[in-house]
């Protein structure tokens, strides 16, 4: 299996759908798997904290109607490329199902809610779990769903530093990729290499002049390089069959078998 990317796209949009479209053909041109926005209620994010009015502004200034989601489904759908959504409540996660999407992304601070894993293993065919802001013993996979999961180790800081990004840990919790907030693709290379089947990187266009994850995210050259970084990565793995390569054999006069 190749290594599954997907193009964070948060709301780097800034609420503008024609842009939303730019991200989109981007993340198909420069070779991703899959983009995600984001879709969540004032309800389910405003909690009375700093962060949680934050989150709000972003909903109340950037975000996407339902009739806009399935305008970008539908736009990705004739690109050939998946699109999905991270849901931040239940209320986003119904949402998300009675429109027809397939896949959804449970965000680290929704890694703990079992309604939201219940809900999310039991209506889509594939659910990405971040687990940003935990233990591993504070996350518990519902059972039934656990082939339909694909965990993804995170580390919840923008941007995260290098001694926060604890590589070793995916292969320990069982993780089957990385939500990575590092600066550059060094981490999502190793991982890789330690691995992992699935890559989550944020991405930004300067000319709309930035959101609010402008800072950790990638510009499209950017994006183009980090994808080739990660496919020429998955070439040098190999089969793990040590053999005479093709490469060598013009050389084999030069093995001595006395």
């Amino acid at each position: 299996m190749s290594v599954y990317i997907i193009a964070e796209a948060g709301c780097e949009h800034l609420g503008d759908i024609e842009k939303a479209k730019r991200m989109i053909d981007i993340a198909k041109d420069t070779g991703c798997n899959a983009i995600k926005f984001q879709h969540f209620y004032s309800n389910e994010i405003n909690n009375g904290t700093k962060n949680g009015e934050i989150l709000l502004r972003k909903i109340e200034d950037y975000g996407f109607s339902i009739a806009e989601l399935v305008i970008l489904r539908d736009y990705a759908d004739d690109k050939n490329i998946n699109c999905f959504c991270s849901a931040f409540g239940i209320s986003s996660l119904k949402t998300l199902k009675d429109l027809g999407f397939k896949t959804v992304k449970i965000p680290s601070c929704c890694n703990e809610n079992q309604e939201m894993l219940n809900y999310a293993v039991d209506n889509f065919d594939t659910v990405f779990l971040s687990d940003g802001m935990s233990n591993s013993s504070g996350l518990i996979c519902p059972n039934r769903g656990f082939d339909k999961m694909r965990w993804l180790l995170c580390t919840s800081a923008y941007p995260c530093p290098d001694d926060a990004v604890n590589l070793l840990a995916m292969s320990n919790n069982l993780c089957d990729g990385l939500s990575d907030h590092t600066i550059g693709s060094t981490a999502a290379v190793m991982a890789v290499a330690l691995g992992a089947q699935y890559i989550e990187k944020h991405i930004t266009i300067s000319e709309f002049n930035g959101g609010p994850d402008a800072h950790i995210a990638l510009e499209p050259t950017e994006l183009m390089d980090f994808v080739y970084q990660i496919r020429r990565a998955e070439k040098m793995l190999g089969t793990g069959v040590k053999k005479i390569e093709e490469c060598e054999k013009p050389y084999l006069w030069r093995k001595n078998n006395e």
